[in-house]
């Protein structure tokens, strides 16, 4: 039985909090990643859990953006002060991993703030490259086409539905158009006869 909800990861040193992400299965050591609190240990818990097999495109990218890169993102590495250094290190080596197409497509769909946080960011590093700059991190675009894609296709069912629903209200609008204007009809003959 997966006891990670029951876990308090609060409440706990970093070698009990080891020792369970240890213990734990794929797909808890996958929510994990994705709802870890970077105020921890994230060096040591997610530097571990983000090196692990079976981990998800969407929870990598989860964990990176719960790090909040942007506070480090035109820093030059020398200037991260020391207190920083061991997450900005890990918010390297995950970037690093998702480019090199580490992590398993789109295990579990991210959450919508953290989709809404990838479009800002993808969005960003377009307007870095339009002004010829870059940013520490750069997400490679065909890594992510497979959680665009889903994202696409949810859309286009979503489309695909409204328009659906659209083109009954237009029948429906039609049929009772054709008979209340068949109706005003038949009102006005007696009038104009």
């Amino acid at each position: 039985m997966d006891r990670t909800n029951e876990f308090d990861w609060t409440a706990t040193s970093c070698e009990e909090q080891m020792r369970h992400a240890r213990a734990a299965s794929t797909i808890a050591r996958d929510r994990i990643m994705r709802e870890y609190d970077w105020s921890l240990h994230p060096e040591v818990v997610l530097g571990w859990l983000s090196a692990q097999k079976g981990i998800g495109l969407g929870s990598a990218l989860s964990a990176f953006f719960n790090g909040d890169p942007w506070r480090f993102n035109y820093l030059p590495k020398r200037d991260v002060s020391a207190e920083y250094r061991g997450v900005a290190s890990l918010l390297d080596s995950i970037c690093q991993r998702i480019n090199a197409g580490f992590y398993l497509p789109d295990l579990a769909p991210m959450c919508p703030q953290n989709m809404n946080k990838l479009d800002a960011w993808v969005t960003n590093q377009r307007h870095d490259l339009r002004d010829h700059r870059r940013g520490r991190w750069v997400i490679e675009s065909e890594v992510l086409d497979p959680l665009f894609a889903s994202k696409r296709a949810a859309i286009e069912e979503e489309l695909r539905r409204e328009r659906a629903l659209q083109a009954k209200a237009a029948e429906a609008e039609k049929a009772g158009g054709a008979s209340k204007s068949f109706s005003l009809k038949k009102l006005v003959k007696p009038l104009a006869g």
